[in-house]
């Protein structure tokens, strides 16, 4: 499903190797780190980060599209299609916990594919982190100032 979306989205033919488009005239794309920051700071309800922190991480992501990152930051008003552009590039997706992040599974599948998702001190759940390692994609749990590890799932019976 998410090959067809690229294909249907961007023109892009994922099972024809990377940087590969439908069209074969269409010239190759370049291999780059894509972020995408689920922002969620506008909405009535729902987690969200401290103000200052927000617009730290804006700053810094800022910071990164200066050396070349190409970033994408949504809000909670983005179009289902503007999602879905963005998130079928990004090779990281990260926002504050909750369901919106239902829609890392259509992120960009490379070595590198991430999901940070930040919680507020004491809470965590593993629903995101079960959902994408079971698709090859790496997860990252913030909560505080720190990196929060978990023992690894245990291995697939393919």
């Amino acid at each position: 499903m998410r090959k067809a979306l690229s294909e249907c989205l961007f023109g892009v033919d994922e099972s024809a190797g990377a940087g590969a488009t439908s069209s074969s005239n269409a010239p190759a794309a370049e291999t780059h780190i894509t972020i995408t920051y689920l922002a969620r700071q506008d909405g009535a309800e729902g987690e969200r980060l401290r103000p200052g922190d927000h617009v730290a991480l804006l700053g810094e992501l800022e910071n990164l599209a200066r050396t070349g990152v190409v970033v994408y930051v949504l809000d909670e008003y983005a179009t289902w299609t503007e999602r879905m552009r963005a998130l079928a590039q990004s090779t990281i997706v990260l926002s504050v916990f909750g369901d919106h992040l239902s829609d890392a599974v259509f992120m960009k599948r490379t070595p590198h594919s991430t999901l940070m998702e930040i919680f507020p001190p004491g809470e965590f759940n593993r629903n995101w982190e079960t959902v994408v390692r079971s698709m090859g994609i790496r997860y990252v749990a913030w909560q505080g100032n720190q990196y929060v590890t978990f023992p690894p799932l245990p291995p697939r019976d393919d």
